[in-house]
């Protein structure tokens, strides 16, 4: 784990009443209508996993529609709060930690933005292991180029590590994953940044 990274689940660990507090309590209508699209025709029965859960509620949204979310985070505080919440919810670092099962959908909502390019290598080509064949990935990414260490909402360091529609496509295609889709969210999560929404497959 680099010492950016470790910083950004200290933080979130410190002031996770913060986060919290800052953070819609709800998944926005585009993002609801996103996940719709991408989990059409998917039997119910399907094994899906997230990855960075944080507060639950793109599980609680998902499993709405009667799905079975696993539910995992780097931070113990989120587990935590999850546990309190009635939750089922499992300590998972997706940067050091090995996935135990295979899966036929990943998520990862606002995960992926805090590593560093090396970093999320490493963390796509481990979930393509994980995969099922024809299996799904889904996840988010802040639009924008280079990197910096935040400080808003936390009170403390973040690192964010911002994305083009190419270079994230390349690394993808790079890893074998094909049926690469991105869409672009503009003022999601109230942020002055345009959001990628990211799906690719592992490919039969």
């Amino acid at each position: 784990m680099s010492s950016s990274n470790d910083q950004t689940l200290k933080t979130y660990n410190q002031n996770i009443s913060l986060y919290v507090a800052n953070s819609p309590p709800d998944l926005s209508n585009e993002f609801r209508a996103w996940f719709d699209k991408k989990f059409l025709g998917h039997k119910t029965s399907i094994k899906i996993l997230e990855v960075g859960s944080g507060r639950g509620i793109a599980a609680r949204y998902i499993e709405s529609k009667g799905y079975k979310v696993d539910r995992t985070d780097a931070s113990q505080e989120f587990v935590n709060l999850m546990k309190l919440e009635g939750e089922d919810a499992k300590l998972l670092s997706i940067l050091t930690d090995n996935i135990v099962a295979h899966y036929d959908v990943v998520l990862a909502e606002a995960v992926f933005l805090h590593f560093t390019t090396t970093e999320l290598t490493v963390v796509l080509k481990k979930i393509f292991d994980s995969l099922t064949d024809g299996g799904l990935l889904i996840f988010t990414l802040k639009k924008g180029s280079g990197s910096k260490i935040e400080r808003e909402k936390m009170n403390g360091p973040r690192f964010f590590q911002y994305w083009q529609e190419k270079s994230i496509t390349d690394v993808l295609t790079r890893l074998k994953y094909d049926q690469i889709i991105i869409e672009k969210i503009g003022d999601y999560r109230s942020s002055k940044l345009d959001w990628l929404m990211v799906s690719a497959r592992r490919g039969v």
